[in-house]
């Protein structure tokens, strides 16, 4: 993740919001000084907390990396990427974003799974969700792929 970029997007995004840094970190379950270090380029979230804010945003991760230029809505995705009558080079690049996100939650999804395996702890991560995201993005990525041969 590019840091400058993050930064910038998580800022952009809390601003048009109308959010403070304090209201932000409360819906990520964050502390106020780990959502000032995201947007000072400090640290870099878990694939946990831009889960949480790709949901809270109705964003991308794609998006919150910096890799795309919209800010497309999460229920617009399958529509917007399958569209056959955009130019080649658009669709080659959203299959390239979309095989980031679809990497980044299996990575995500392998950690859930790992930690439920081996933790002695009372909770364990409920991966039915991810698993689903995952499902509907690995058949956006096909047709997507279908539509450029």
């Amino acid at each position: 993740m590019k840091s400058k970029e993050f930064k910038n997007i998580l800022r952009e995004l809390r601003k048009r919001n109308s959010l403070t840094q304090k209201e932000l970190a409360t819906a990520l379950n964050v502390s106020e000084i780990t959502d000032r270090s995201y947007e000072a380029g400090r640290r870099e979230p878990s694939f946990d907390v831009i889960d949480k804010l790709e949901k809270y945003f109705d964003v991308t991760a794609s998006y919150l990396y910096g890799n795309d230029d919209i800010s497309i809505p999460k229920d617009e995705v399958e529509e917007e990427f399958t569209r056959v009558d955009l130019p080649t080079e658009y669709l080659s690049n959203r299959l390239y974003l979309l095989n980031n996100d679809l990497i980044h939650k299996k990575e995500q999804l392998k950690k859930m799974k790992i930690h439920n395996e081996f933790s002695d702890s009372k909770h364990h991560y409920i991966t039915f969700v991810l698993e689903e995201e995952i499902e509907e993005l690995e058949i956006v990525v096909d047709k997507l792929q279908k539509a450029l041969e």
